[in-house]
């Protein structure tokens, strides 16, 4: 295969110009090729610490899942993320106070309040009947 040329008679692959223009181009590719792949063997080698850290973000959003995250086996990341709560000073009063929400809000009734069931009726369909004036 012959070298290609321009009008001219000049190869453009030999002229610096372009060759330099290139250069920066391969060189961010091959630098966002290598941060990727260091960040993929980071997650690979700590997946365990990175799944035991999301479990501890959920366990700081809902005490209450304290006890399926205890009742996981010994070594899982849901286990060491309630243990590492657990450990944390207040911690125990806040898996407390959220059990007994949970409690308290299971024992309310579900639908509208008490004060809101009486006053009008419903056919079978679910909709509002007019209340009739006797």
């Amino acid at each position: 295969m012959l070298p290609q040329t321009n009008l001219d008679g000049v190869n453009p692959c030999e002229d610096d110009d372009v060759a330099m223009a290139r250069a920066p181009g391969k060189l961010v590719v091959v630098l966002s090729g290598g941060a990727i792949l260091c960040l993929a063997a980071a997650a690979a080698l700590r997946w365990h610490d990175i799944a035991a850290g999301y479990h501890l973000y959920l366990l700081e959003r809902d005490p209450g899942y304290f006890l399926e995250a205890s009742a996981a086996a010994e070594g899982s990341p849901r286990r060491e993320a309630a243990e590492r709560f657990i450990a944390r000073e207040g911690s125990f009063e806040r898996v407390l106070q959220a059990l007994e929400e949970r409690k308290k809000g299971a024992q309310q009734p579900s639908g509208p309040p008490a004060s809101a069931r009486g006053t009008s009726r419903t056919d079978k369909s679910g909709f509002n009947k007019p209340e009739k004036n006797t």
